[in-house]
């Protein structure tokens, strides 16, 4: 079995990503402003993944997919 840093880093990004997706998608339906929703991906979301991207090398495709999921919910 082989040690694979860069693939190790990609999954336990895949996982907060998803974890934000879940949780954006909870706070989709609620009745939030333009800022609230703001307010919300950057607590939310952007603080989250941003404690593991400051340990971790966070791949590019990562920070598209997050980008779009955060743009979409605001």
């Amino acid at each position: 079995m082989s040690y694979n840093k860069k693939e190790n880093e990609k999954k336990k990004f895949a996982q907060k990503v998803q974890n934000l997706n879940t949780t954006v998608d909870i706070w989709r339906y609620r009745n939030l402003t333009v800022f609230g929703r703001y307010l919300t991906s950057k607590r939310l979301g952007i603080s989250h993944l941003m404690y593991s991207a400051s340990m971790l090398v966070m791949p590019t495709e990562i920070i598209m997919s997050t980008t779009a999921s955060l743009f979409s919910f605001i």
